[in-house]
C-alpha cells in the first residue's frame, strides 16, 4: 500500500575533522549504497556522485554535506543525523526513506518521489528547507520546522497518524501549499509560541477531532479550507491574516470559534489585508467568543447552512461590522440560498459605508434566534433577502438615533407573519414609509411601528397589520392592498388612507382622528366588535362598500363624496347627538343589511336633489321626528321603519321601492306623505313591490297620493287618515288601466281603522283588496269615506261598520261588489260570507259561495245560482234559501235553526253538520238531500210532506221530532237513518219511501202506518233494517226485492198478508225479535224458490208468532234461531198434488249439527198449528223443544205429515194428530210424550 510523502530538506552534518568525500566535480561517478561515517566531520557527496544506491549516515553525531546534482535512489537512512544542502536534493524512484534527521536546507529543494508514501522516523527537524510531495503521505512522526520553510504537495495529502505531527518552532514560519492535511486533529500542527507563524497556501484541512490554535498565527493564502464536523479553535493572542485575492473557508459542517484573547486587547484575531480578502462560511457554524470580534476591511461571503453564535451578552464583546472608517469597512455578502442563524449574542453594524450588507439572490436569508441581537451604529442599506426570526421575543434591531436602516425588499419573516419591506427604520422601533416606500405581506400580521410621511406608500399582499400606523400629517398618503386584518388603529393626523384591495378591520378597531379614506371600489371592513367612532371621515369611492360586523356608534360627520355601499352584515350604525351623514349632490349611498338606529331630525341627508339613498335590507328605529327634505330614496328588498315618532317625507322628488323588495312602516312610526308640487312622493318600480304598513299609522297630506303598481301589506293595527276633503284628494288605488293596479294586502290578523278622508278604489282588476286571513278587519269610523270606481271582490276578511253613521259606500253605476268570503258584522250580528251582491237584502250565491254565521240570523235571502255553495256556522237562517235549479247545491252545515223553507227546484242540499229545523222548516219544490253522516232533524210539529226528495247518507239521519204525513216518494240512497223517537211515519195514498240500489236505510224507533202494496220497496242489492220498529199494514204488502234485517225489536201487525218474493236473504240479528202479531200473515214466497231465506244470526235471534200465520209455497228452513209461539199460531204449507208433500213444507234444524236446531218454544195455552203440508223435525239436541205444560200443543190437521227425523222430546206437553195424518220416522228417531190420533195415523218409515 502505497504511504503518504513528506518532502524534506536535506541537512548537512558537520560532526568530524576528518573528511569523506564520496565522487568529484570533475567526473560523474556511479556510487553504491555509501554510509557515511560519523567519525569524518566533513562528509561529503560530491557534485557528480550519483548515489543509485542511496546513502547512510552512520549515526544521529554524522553529519553529511550534500552538493551532488543527480538524483537519489535507493535506501536513504539519515539515522538523526546532520544533512547539510548545498544543491536540491532529487529523490528518484524507487526509494527507500528509511530515516530522518536535522535536514539544513539552505532554501533549497528536496524533492520526493511518489514512492514516499509514508514517514516514520524521530527527531526529523526541517529546517530553510523547501520539500515537494509528489504522492499522498502518511505521517507518523513528529516534524520540527525551524527558520523559513515550505512544504509543498502538488494537490497530494498528509494523512496524520496518531503519533504523526507538524512543530513550528519559536521564530520559525511554515508555508503549507497545494496539500490536504486529512485526520487532523489536536496536536497535528501547531506554533511554540507566538512568534511562529504558520502559512497556509490553497490548503485543506479535514478535522478529525476538535482542534485548538492556541500560539502564533496564521496566514491564509488563496484558497484554505476547514471541513468536518468539529470546532477549530483558534485561541492565539496574535491576529491571523488573510492575504488580498485570499480567501478561508470554513465548510461542510465545520464549526470555528474565534475572537480576542481578551477583552481588553486591541488585537483582532482575524484581519483582512484588503476587500479582497475573503472569509467564507460555508454550510458551518461561527463562534464569536466572549471577547468578541471586529471584521475590517474584507468579506465574510456566507453559503448554504451558517450559524453564528456570540458567547458574550455584551454588544462590546460580540461581533462588530466595521470600524466607522470609510477604509476599513467589511463587506457581508449573503450568496444564493445562503441561510444564516444569529443564534445568541450582538452583531453591531459599524460601517462607513450603507450598502456593505449585500445579496446575491433575493433568497438568501438572515435567521435570528430568541437571544440574539443587532444594533445599527452607522447608516445601512438591509438589500433584497430574508430576515426570519424564530421567535415573535427577538429583540428589534436597535437603530443609533439619527441613523436610518434602510430596507431594500426585505422579506421578513416571522412565526407567525412574512412580508417583504421596503422602508427605513429609526430608533428601534419606527419604521418609516417616507414615498414610494412598499410593505408586501406573505402571511400574517405585520406587527410594526408605521409612520406614514408623503405619498406612493404602500402596504399590501397576503397578511395583515398589528403594529401602529400613524399619518404623519395632511400630505401623508398610505395605499392598502393587504387581504388579512388591520389589528390596530391608524392615527389619521388629516392624512389618507387609499384602498388598492379590501381592508379588513380587527375587533376594537377604528380610524382616529379626522382624515380621508379613498375606497375605490374596495370593501372598507369592520371588525366584530362594537365600535364607538369619533372621527370626522371624508370617504372617497367608486362604487367601494363599507362592511360592518357589529354596532357602529357615529359621533362624528361621515361625507360621503362618491357612489358607496355600507353593508351591516345584521348590524347596527347608532346616530349618537352628535353623528350625522351627509350625501353629497350627484351621490349615491346604499345601505345593505343594516340598523340605522337613531334618526331624527335630518341626521342622514342628502346636498342636492340628485342625491340618492339606497336602502336595502334596512331597518331605520327613530329617535325623534325625522324630515327627509331633498333627494330621494330607492327602497330595495326589506326595508322598515319603526319607532314611536314621525317621519314626513317632504322632498319634491319621488322614491322608490324596488321590484322584489318591501319598505315596512312599523312599531308605533308614523308616515307623512303625499304629493309635491304635482310630484308623487313614491313610486313602485313594478307589481312585486311592497309597502307594509304594521302597527303604525299612514297620513296621506291634504295634497293626496295615488298609488299605482305595487303591494300594500297590513299588519297588525294600523290607522289611516286621509287630510283632503274629496275623493281626488284623497288616497287612489290604481288609474283604472291595466298594468297599473295596487294592491291592498291584509296579512293574518291585520286591522285597518279607516278614521278620517276618502279611499278611492280606482283598480283594473277588481280582486286588489285581499287577506291572508279571516281575522283581518277593514273597521270604518263615522268620518270614512269610500269610492268603489271599479269592479271590487271584498276578501276573506272582516267589514266593521262602527255604527248606523257610517257613510254607506259609493259605488259607481254598474260596478259589482263581490264578497269573496268576507266577515260582514254590525251590532248583534256577524257572518262570513263569499257572494255577490246585486241588491239590497238578496246576496246570490255562486260556484263555492257560502254563507257562515258566526252570530245571529241571517235575514237576508239568499239565492243559489252555482255548485257546491254552503250556509255553516253557529247562527240559524230566517230569510229563504232558494236554489235556482237542478245543477245547483248547497252544503249546510249550521247548528243555528232553519227557521224557513229551503226550495231544492231540483236541486241538491247536503249537511255536513246536524241541522235543527224549527217548527213547519222543511225542504220544498223537490230535489236532494246529502245528509251524509249528520242528523236532519225536523220540527216539533206535524208536518205533511209533499215534494219528492232523494236522501242520500252514509250513516245520514232523519230524525222527527213529531208526525209526519209523507205524501210524496223519499228515496234513499247510501246508507241513511230514519230515527223517529217512537213518532209515526204515516204512508199517504201517494206516499212512498224507495231504497236506491246498494243502498240501506235503517228505520229505528218509529211507527210505521198505512204500509200496503209495495210503499216501502227495495233495489235486488239492498237492504232495509228495521230497529224497534212496529210495522202497522192497511193492505196486503209484496216485498219483491231486497232484504230485511230485523233487529232488537220488530213488531209487525195487521190483518194483512206481507208477501216475501225476495230472492235475498233476510236475517233476524242476534238478541233481535221478530214479532209477528195475531192475524198478521207471513207469506214466504221467494222467486227463487230457495228454502232458506229467513234466516236465524244465532239461538237468541226469535220469530215469535203472537196468533199469526206463516205461509210457504215452498219449503222453508229454518235452523239456528228460536222459534217462540205465544198464542195458537197456523203454519201453512201450500200443497200442491203433483209434488211430494216432504218437498212442501217446514223443517226444522238439518240433522247435521246442533248449532243448527231450531229451539222451539210453545209457552202454556198456546199451540203450534200445521195447517197443511209438512213439518220435517230435524233438531239433534233434546233441549231444542221446550213444552213446559200439557196446555202446550203441537197440532197437525187432517192430511198434513209429521216427519221425524230425530227423536223428539215432547215434555209436559201434547202432541194431537186429526184424522189421515201421515207419521214417518226413522229407525233411530223415537217419539216421546204424551200424543192423542183423533182419527186414522198412517205410520210410514220412508221420507218420501
Amino acid at each position: 500500500m502505497m504511504k503518504k510523502i513528506i518532502l524534506f530538506l536535506s541537512v548537512f552534518f558537520i560532526n568530524n575533522l576528518l573528511a569523506v568525500v564520496i565522487g568529484s566535480y570533475d567526473s560523474v561517478s556511479t556510487e553504491t549504497c555509501y554510509i557515511f561515517p560519523a567519525s569524518d566531520s566533513d562528509n561529503e557527496a560530491c557534485g557528480f556522485a550519483w548515489f543509485k544506491e542511496g546513502f547512510a549516515l552512520e549515526d544521529n553525531a554524522t553529519s553529511c554535506t550534500f552538493s551532488s546534482v543527480y538524483p537519489v535512489s535507493g535506501d536513504l537512512n539519515l539515522n538523526g543525523g546532520n544533512l547539510y544542502l548545498v544543491e536540491n536534493i532529487i529523490l528518484h524512484d524507487v526509494v527507500n526513506l528509511v530515516t530522518l534527521g536535522h535536514i539544513y536546507g539552505y532554501n533549497h529543494l528536496a524533492d520526493l518521489a511518489p514512492s514516499v508514501s509514508s514517514i516514520n522516523s524521530v527527531d526529523v527537524i526541517l529546517e530553510d528547507l523547501k520539500a515537494t510531495l509528489r504522492s499522498d503521505v502518511e505521517l507518523k512522526s513528529t516534524i520540527t520546522v525551524k527558520g523559513s520553510s515550505e512544504l509543498a504537495a502538488n494537490g497530494f495529502s498528509i494523512d496524520f497518524d496518531s503519533t504523526g505531527k507538524i512543530v513550528v518552532d519559536s521564530g520559525s514560519s511554515l508555508r503549507l501549499k497545494d496539500v490536504t492535511l486529512s485526520n487532523f486533529c489536536c496536536s497535528s500542527l501547531y506554533c511554540v509560541d507566538d512568534s511562529s507563524n504558520i502559512i497556509l497556501d490553497n490548503v485543506k484541512i479535514v478535522l478529525s477531532e476538535d482542534y485548538t490554535f492556541s500560539f502564533g498565527s496564521i496566514q491564509f493564502l488563496n484558497d484554505v479550507e476547514l471541513v468536518g464536523s468539529h470546532t477549530f479553535i483558534y485561541s492565539s493572542s496574535q491576529s491571523s491574516s488573510i492575504h488580498n485575492h485570499s480567501r478561508l473557508c470554513v465548510t461542510d459542517d465545520c464549526r470555528i470559534a474565534v475572537g480576542r484573547h481578551d477583552e481588553n486587547s486591541d488585537i483582532q484575531p482575524l484581519v483582512f489585508e484588503d476587500n479582497t480578502s475573503c472569509f467564507k462560511l460555508d454550510n458551518c457554524n461561527l463562534l464569536i467568543t466572549g471577547s468578541g470580534i471586529t471584521f475590517s476591511k474584507g468579506t465574510i461571503e456566507l453559503e448554504r447552512s451558517v450559524v453564528v453564535e456570540m458567547e458574550s451578552t455584551s454588544s462590546l464583546n460580540g461581533l462588530r461590522i466595521g470600524t466607522g472608517i470609510e477604509a476599513e469597512d467589511s463587506v457581508f455578502r449573503f450568496d444564493s440560498g445562503a441561510s444564516v442563524l444569529l443564534n445568541r449574542g450582538w452583531v453591531v453594524y459599524n460601517n462607513y459605508e450603507a450598502d456593505k450588507l449585500k445579496a446575491t439572490s433575493d433568497t438568501a436569508r438572515l435567521i435570528r434566534g430568541l437571544n440574539s441581537k443587532i444594533r445599527v451604529d452607522t447608516d445601512i442599506v438591509f438589500p433584497q433577502m430574508v430576515l426570519e426570526f424564530t421567535s415573535l421575543l427577538v429583540s428589534p434591531i436597535s437603530v443609533a438615533a439619527g441613523k436610518y436602516l434602510t430596507y431594500d425588499g426585505v422579506k421578513v419573516r416571522l412565526p407567525n407573519a412574512g412580508f417583504e419591506l421596503t422602508s427605513r427604520q429609526q430608533g428601534q422601533w419606527y419604521y418609516i414609509l417616507g414615498g414610494d416606500h412598499l410593505i408586501e405581506l406573505t402571511s400574517g400580521s405585520l406587527p410594526l411601528v408605521l409612520v406614514v410621511q408623503n405619498d406612493g406608500n404602500i402596504i399590501q399582499g397576503l397578511g395583515g397589520f398589528a403594529g401602529y400606523l400613524t399619518l404623519a400629517d395632511s400630505n401623508a398618503e398610505l395605499s392598502c392592498g393587504f387581504n388579512d386584518l388591520l389589528r390596530s388603529n391608524i392615527l389619521m393626523n388629516n392624512g389618507k388612507i387609499i384602498l388598492t384591495r379590501d381592508l379588513k378591520l380587527d375587533k376594537d378597531i377604528i380610524l382616529t382622528g379626522s382624515g380621508r379614506v379613498d375606497i375605490g371600489t374596495h370593501q372598507f371592513i369592520f371588525g366584530p366588535s362594537d365600535l364607538t367612532w369619533t372621527s370626522t371621515i371624508d370617504w372617497l369611492s367608486n362604487n367601494g362598500s363599507i362592511n360592518f360586523n357589529s354596532k357602529m356608534s357615529l359621533a362624528s360627520t361621515w361625507t360621503f363624496s362618491g357612489d358607496t355601499t355600507i353593508f351591516g352584515d345584521g348590524g347596527v350604525l347608532h346616530f349618537a347627538d352628535t353623528g350625522q351623514i351627509v350625501v353629497e349632490d350627484g351621490v349615491t349611498l346604499k345601505f345593505k343589511n343594516l340598523c340605522l338606529c337613531g334618526l331624527k331630525e335630518n341626521n342622514l341627508k342628502c346636498l342636492g336633489n340628485g342625491s340618492k339613498i339606497i336602502l336595502e335590507n334596512v331597518s331605520g328605529i327613530l329617535f325623534g321626528d325625522y324630515t327627509f327634505d331633498t333627494g330621494s330614496f330607492y327602497f330595495v328588498r326589506n326595508v322598515d321603519l319603526k319607532g314611536s315618532y314621525s317621519f314626513l317625507y317632504e322632498s319634491y322628488m319621488t322614491s322608490t321601492i324596488a321590484c322584489q323588495s318591501e319598505l315596512k312602516i312599523a312599531d308605533k312610526a308614523t308616515i307623512k306623505i303625499g304629493r309635491k308640487n304635482g310630484v308623487e312622493p313614491l313610486e313602485f318600480e313594478n307589481i312585486s313591490s311592497k309597502l307594509t304598513f304594521d302597527d303604525c299609522g299612514f297620513i296621506i297630506t291634504t295634497s293626496g297620493m295615488n298609488l299605482l303598481k305595487g303591494d300594500l301589506f297590513f299588519n297588525n293595527v294600523v290607522t289611516m287618515d286621509m287630510e283632503g276633503s274629496t275623493s281626488e284628494t284623497g288616497l287612489v288605488l290604481g288609474n283604472g288601466q291595466e298594468g297599473y293596479d295596487a294592491y291592498f294586502k291584509f296579512n293574518p290578523g291585520a286591522t285597518i281603522i279607516h278614521n278620517s278622508g276618502w279611499f278611492t278604489y280606482n283598480n283594473y282588476l277588481p280582486n286588489c283588496i285581499q287577506s291572508q286571513s279571516a281575522s283581518c278587519m277593514l273597521k270604518r269610523k263615522n268620518n270614512s269615506y269610500i269610492h268603489i270606481n271599479q269592479d271590487i271582490t271584498f276578501p276573506n276578511m272582516g267589514l266593521n261598520l262602527e255604527s248606523h253613521l257610517v257613510p254607506d259606500l259609493s259605488v259607481r253605476s254598474g260596478v259589482v261588489l263581490d264578497y269573496s268570503s268576507a266577515i260582514v258584522s254590525w251590532p248583534q250580528t256577524l257572518f262570513d260570507i263569499k257572494a255577490k251582491q246585486y241588491q239590497a237584502y238578496v246576496y246570490t250565491m255562486f260556484d263555492d259561495d257560502y254563507v257562515f254565521m258566526t252570530k245571529g240570523t241571517m235575514p237576508l235571502y239568499l239565492v243559489v245560482n252555482g255548485a257546491n255553495t254552503g250556509f255553516y256556522g253557529s247562527g240559524g237562517f230566517s230569510g229563504k234559501i232558494i236554489l235556482g235549479g237542478p245543477l245547483y247545491d248547497m252544503v249546510l252545515a249550521t247548528d243555528g235553526l232553519m227557521h224557513n223553507d229551503v226550495s231544492l227546484n231540483g236541486g241538491t242540499v247536503k249537511l255536513a253538520h246536524n241541522l235543527q229545523c224549527a217548527a213547519n222548516a222543511k225542504f220544498d219544490v223537490g230535489g236532494n238531500v246529502d245528509l251524509a253522516s249528520y242528523s236532519l232533524i225536523l220540527g216539533p210539529q206535524d208536518l205533511t210532506w209533499t215534494s219528492t226528495i232523494a236522501w242520500i247518507g252514509n250513516n245520514g239521519v232523519l230524525e222527527f221530532d213529531a208526525q209526519v204525513n209523507l205524501c210524496s216518494t223519499w228515496t234513499f240512497s247510501g246508507h241513511c237513518i230514519i230515527h223517529g223517537e217512537m213518532n209515526t211515519l204515516a204512508l199517504c195514498d201517494v206516499g212512498k219511501i224507495v231504497v236506491a240500489p246498494n243502498s240501506v236505510l235503517t228505520i229505528k224507533n218509529l211507527i210505521i202506518e198505512n204500509i200496503a202494496n209495495a210503499n216501502i220497496e227495495c233495489a235486488a242489492d239492498s237492504k232495509i233494517i228495521l230497529q224497534n220498529v212496529v210495522w202497522v199494514q192497511s193492505g196486503d204488502y209484496i216485498f219483491e226485492n231486497g232484504s230485511f234485517e230485523f233487529k232488537t225489536d220488530v213488531n209487525m201487525r195487521g190483518d194483512h198478508i206481507f208477501v216475501y218474493e225476495s230472492a235475498q236473504t233476510s236475517t233476524i240479528l242476534t238478541k233481535s225479535r221478530l214479532r209477528l202479531d195475531s192475524d198478521f200473515t207471513f207469506s214466504y214466497d221467494p222467486s227463487s224458490r230457495q228454502t232458506n231465506l229467513l234466516e236465524f244470526k244465532d239461538w237468541t235471534s226469535t220469530l215469535l208468532l203472537n196468533g199469526a200465520t206463516i205461509y210457504t209455497t215452498t219449503v222453508m228452513d229454518l235452523t239456528k234461531g228460536t222459534l217462540l209461539v205465544r198464542k195458537d199460531s197456523i203454519l201453512v204449507a201450500d200443497t200442491d198434488p203433483e209434488l211430494n208433500i216432504s218437498d212442501q213444507g217446514f223443517v226444522f234444524g238439518d240433522g247435521l249439527t246442533s248449532i243448527n236446531d231450531l229451539n222451539c218454544e210453545i209457552v202454556p195455552g198456546a199451540g203450534l198449528i200445521i195447517s197443511s203440508g209438512n213439518l220435517a223435525y230435524k233438531n239433534l239436541l233434546p233441549a231444542s223443544w221446550g213444552m213446559t205444560a200439557s196446555s202446550c200443543k203441537l197440532y197437525f190437521m187432517s192430511n198434513t205429515r209429521f216427519s221425524l227425523h230425530e227423536s223428539l222430546n215432547l215434555g209436559n206437553g201434547t202432541l194431537e194428530f186429526e184424522d189421515n195424518v201421515t207419521f214417518a220416522t226413522g229407525d233411530d228417531a223415537f217419539l216421546t210424550g204424551d200424543s192423542i190420533a183423533h182419527g186414522a195415523l198412517i205410520y210410514t218409515d220412508t221420507w218420501s
